[in-house]
């Protein structure tokens, strides 16, 4: 897989994370968890 894209998404998912922590206005303890809940979604 090209390097540069697959920067680019961890990128894009390391932005959609903060942005979901600080709408749900409590930071994510167990990453565990919330790829559970991503993978579900």
């Amino acid at each position: 897989m090209n390097n540069k894209i697959d920067d680019k998404l961890k990128q894009t998912f390391l932005n959609q994370t903060q942005k979901l922590i600080i709408s749900s206005g409590k930071p994510v303890d167990n990453l565990q968890s919330l790829l559970k809940t991503i993978k579900q979604a």
